[in-house]
């Protein structure tokens, strides 16, 4: 079971990167290609659940700045 978890998320490059882009879009549970790392190696798994955090902070942080600037930008066009 553990060799056919590697080879579908973590057998090539762009399979990897493909898997990592699932991670965060919704595509597949990151539980799933976790488990396969927490089986080889725990550090490996402590990576991948690093990216995940960084991604979802990244991409929060990105969508809350463009909030707050449209919002700002509005507020400054119709002060009432």
């Amino acid at each position: 079971e553990l060799e056919i978890d590697l080879n579908r998320f973590w057998s090539s490059l762009d399979r990897s990167m493909f898997t990592l882009f699932q991670s965060i879009a919704g595509g597949v549970s990151w539980r799933e290609p976790i488990h396969s790392l927490e089986q080889m190696t725990y550090f490996m798994s402590w990576i991948f659940t690093l990216y995940i955090s960084v991604v979802y902070f990244a991409v929060m942080n990105v969508v809350t700045a463009v909030f707050c600037s449209r919002a700002i930008e509005t507020a400054q066009k119709n002060p009432e």
